[in-house]
């Protein structure tokens, strides 16, 4: 039976160096989203990060803790995602690149049956 869910996302953002990592927070959020006939949770995550990051969801490279998904990647000063020539530009120093580091979680929406509790 296909659910609904609430997909919400938390990011910090930091400037992120090739050769000394990420160094100064530049920018935190929060996104949410409804997820409508999802079948399960991962495929609400999926539909989430297609829709808000354009890109496809792949669980076996994130980190599942504390009853969330951990995740990042790199973006340019618009927060969209980077090109392989802005990475190598990144690397020779020649353009800011951000860490995108995120947590994600999910709640499913239930539908109560009201008749029950009037019935009370």
């Amino acid at each position: 039976m296909k659910k609904t869910y609430i997909v919400s996302s938390y990011h910090n953002v930091y400037e992120d160096s090739y050769t000394q990592g990420e160094l100064n927070e530049v920018n935190e959020y929060e996104m949410e989203m409804k997820v409508y006939d999802a079948k399960d949770p991962i495929e609400a995550v999926a539909i989430f990060y297609d829709k808000q990051f354009g890109r496809e969801f792949d669980a076996t490279i994130v980190h599942i803790e504390d009853g969330g998904i951990y995740d990042s990647f790199l973006v340019d000063a618009e927060n969209l995602e980077v090109t392989e020539n802005q990475i190598e530009k990144w690397k020779n120093g020649e353009v800011k690149l951000y860490a995108n580091n995120f947590r994600v979680i999910v709640q499913s929406i239930e539908v109560l049956d009201l008749e029950e509790y009037f019935k009370k």
